[in-house]
């Protein structure tokens, strides 16, 4: 049987797998505990059923979600182990191996670990070169940009981004080509030539490609791609958008697209995130001095981190940013002080809006000292600092200090630096050129929600008129259902009879048969009791182990069939607790300890087997065990003996091996003794394979079709 999932056919074992992979989904940001549960049973379950193409998608998964978590050190352990299970078990050309060494790569680079990134990007790229993998490969060249930039010239980065949005072109998904030029945009502005206005417009070049509707959502699955953890390009278009705009002075345009970004995230109800959005927007929306929005939007945060899993605790800078800001429009200095000190070690030696905030209360609290110590702080930081507004807004907050100081020299010096720097932000040939550019963009913007509000409307309108027709036809199959309701009731009250009868003579045919089992067991206890009243009586002592012999090949048929008759299958036997009772009993009637013989089965199934193999089966583990329990332990003080039984796709192998002394070649000749002369009769029976090995005792090896 087997099962249909997003219209492809997997098997039960499988569609239990993705079930729970899918089950974890929606605890993202909200309940760890749980969604690392159901991951946990997901990857449990592979192992248990072999299936390690999921088993590795499944750790991909679980190291995904731990970097969204920040979590980034067990994130990079469990993409190894996901490349490892690639690896072990010869899946490297699958895609999602290429999709694991990519998000493992994307995790270094999180993690700043260049050369670690590197090791794996420059092999790896040639890798999906030669598979044709445009979206890893698109992937890995912009990950060789990020971790090159202190090595190659601007000129050979934006070479490698180019080469990246060309090849996310021609993926089918329209999330990998936004997010190849907005990788580019971010490197034009912060990393490479710092050029704010061709910055927006590659930025701005994206509009047309934000229609798409198909950037509401991932086609991809969790149980079949990962890479559907790289998408959400509309949300990181817009953070870009606000980041941009603020640095340029614009803060209405920075909190207009902030405020987008937060829609976005609502959509995608990623709520658990929202009070890193809305915090960037209340930090925004400061330099507004909007005292009732920013209230409102902290205690909209404050509300969100109380229920998010991490009881409140979250590092975000702009939450205590904004609530220093709030206290400080309060004049509770001390309270402000506090918070904007929070707010800058969040930060984490990177430089904050914080520090200016804090610089600003101790002029006016006159802690002169602490804010002359803080000054050469923030000038070390905006060194390595890429916004353009920082440097202006600490001129004016230094001209403001300095006046508070009563050195009025000094504060006229930098009021005059901060105007100078202002012009040159608001140079107007920049001004116009990206007022021209976000007046297109907003009127794209426009455009594509009132075309998408349309496009929905039309959707609900055909759905509603479906919804139409399907109660029609429902009503008519209603009808027509009732009509059949009735002759098949007619048609059950007969079957029922019937079906009556039938269960009864079942039930007599299953008596006779356990009934059977049991006086066939019964006969060969009875056979084996008189060998064993025979054996007592020969003096010889060949014809008495003849005899014995004899006898334990006639329990372990007896064995059998007492299983047969006490189990509730009638045809079929649990080899496992077969096998084991017949070694624990073999062990036992030579004097050797049972756990002398170990017993390990591993089939895909119940473990159960039909008579008509486990019987040969029985008697091939009762003569091996008995040879080696007569023959293969002289003077070995710690003797073992392992039972293997495995399947591997359609074979059955089963191996009994010891640790003794070995057997001559001629003792495994299907001539040496009546045991051999029955091993490979039973051998042929099964229609199957031996080979014997002498490696640190001997070993048989016996190979038939599942």
């Amino acid at each position: 049987m087997s099962y249909t999932v997003s219209g492809q056919t997997v098997l039960p074992d499988t569609a239990k797998l993705i079930r729970w992979m899918e089950a974890s989904l929606p605890y993202t940001g909200k309940d760890f505990k749980k969604q690392d549960s159901l991951l946990q049973l997901a990857a449990d379950g592979a192992r248990e059923q072999g299936n390690y193409l999921y088993l590795m998608r499944i750790q991909h998964l679980r190291g995904a979600f731990y970097l969204e978590r920040n979590e980034l050190v067990k994130s990079t352990a469990w993409m190894k182990n996901a490349i490892q299970t690639g690896i072990a078990h010869d899946l490297t050309a699958d895609v999602s191996y290429r999709d694991a060494v990519s998000f493992l790569v994307l995790v270094y680079t999180t993690r700043n670990m260049v050369d670690s990134g590197l090791a794996w990007i420059i092999p790896h790229k040639q890798f999906c070169r030669q598979a044709g993998d445009d979206f890893n490969y698109s992937v890995l060249q912009t990950q060789e940009a990020i971790n090159r930039r202190d090595q190659w010239s601007p000129a050979q980065l934006e070479a490698l981004y180019d080469s990246a949005i060309t090849l996310a072109a021609g993926t089918p998904s329209p999330h990998d080509n936004v997010m190849a030029i907005y990788n580019k945009s971010f490197f034009l502005k912060m990393e490479g030539k710092r050029d704010w206005s061709r910055s927006l417009e590659t930025l701005l070049s994206l509009a047309p490609m934000l229609d798409d509707p198909a950037l509401n959502t991932n086609a991809e699955k969790c149980w079949r791609r990962i890479p559907f953890w790289f998408r959400g390009a509309r949300a990181a278009v817009y953070v870009e958008m606000a980041s941009s705009f603020f640095n340029l002075q614009d803060f209405d345009n920075a909190c207009y697209y902030m405020r987008l970004v937060a829609d976005e995230f609502r959509r995608k109800q990623r709520h658990a995130y929202l009070p890193l959005v809305l915090g960037t927007v209340g930090e925004y929306e400061t330099f507004r001095n909007n005292q009732a929005v920013v209230r409102h939007i902290y205690d909209t945060c404050k509300l969100l981190l109380a229920k998010s899993p991490g009881n409140g605790e979250m590092h975000i800078p702009s939450f205590f940013y904004i609530a220093g800001w709030l206290q400080e429009q309060q004049q509770q200095y001390a309270a402000a002080i506090a918070s904007y000190k929070k707010a800058a070690e969040m930060a984490d030696g990177e430089f904050h809006v914080a520090q200016l905030a804090l610089l600003r209360c101790y002029g006016k609290t006159a802690a002169f000292k602490e804010g002359n110590a803080l000054i050469p702080v923030i000038n070390k930081q905006l060194q390595s600092s890429f916004t353009l507004c920082s440097p202006v807004l600490l001129e004016k907050e230094l001209a403001d200090y300095y006046q508070q100081c009563h050195a009025p020299q000094l504060a006229a010096a930098h009021r005059l630096d901060y105007y100078r720097l202002k012009d040159s932000l608001s140079q107007a040939v920049r001004y116009v050129q990206v007022k021209q550019i976000e007046t297109k963009f907003q009127v794209s913007e426009k455009d594509r929600l009132i075309a998408l509000a349309k496009k929905e409307k039309e959707l609900q309108e055909k759905q509603l008129q479906q919804q139409r027709i399907q109660v029609l036809l429902l009503a008519a199959a209603l009808v027509l259902l009732l009509l059949t309701a009735l002759a098949i009731y007619r048609v059950y009250l007969q079957k029922k009879q019937q079906a009556t009868i039938l269960a009864q003579k079942n039930s007599q045919i299953e008596t006779l048969i356990k009934e059977l089992h049991h006086r066939v067991k019964n006969n060969l206890q009875v056979v084996s009791s008189l060998l064993a009243l025979q054996s007592n009586r020969l003096e010889d002592e060949t014809a008495r182990q003849a005899m014995e012999e004899g006898r334990t090949r006639v329990d372990a048929m007896a064995m059998i069939h007492q299983r047969l008759y006490v189990d509730k299958e009638l045809a079929s036997v649990d080899i496992e607790d077969y096998l084991q009772n017949l070694s624990s009993s073999l062990a036992g009637s030579f004097g050797f300890d049972p756990a002398t013989v170990s017993t390990e089965i591993l089939l895909p199934q119940s473990g159960m087997m039909d008579i008509d193999r486990a019987i040969p089966i029985g008697l091939i583990v009762n003569e091996l065990v008995t040879n080696a329990f007569k023959h293969a332990f002289k003077g070995i003080t710690d003797p073992r003996i392992s039972v293997m039984l495995t399947q591997v796709d359609n074979q059955l192998t089963l191996q009994v091996a010891d640790n003794g002394n070995g057997l001559a070649g001629e003792m495994t000749s299907p001539t040496s003794s009546f045991g051999m002369k029955l091993v490979h009769t039973l051998v042929n029976q099964l229609d199957a394979s031996l080979h014997i090995r002498q490696e640190n005792g001997s070993k048989f090896i016996i190979k038939l079709a599942a």
